[in-house]
């Protein structure tokens, strides 16, 4: 159970940063479609 923690702490900031650059893509495309 502990090593499982730990590795999810660990790829936490790798799912984070593709998330936030999934967001960025979709919010990015929204704003090119209304232009």
């Amino acid at each position: 159970m502990q090593e499982s923690i730990q590795l999810v702490i660990d790829s936490l900031p790798f799912l984070l940063k593709g998330a936030g650059y999934t967001l960025q893509l979709s919010i990015g495309g929204m704003f090119l479609a209304y232009c």
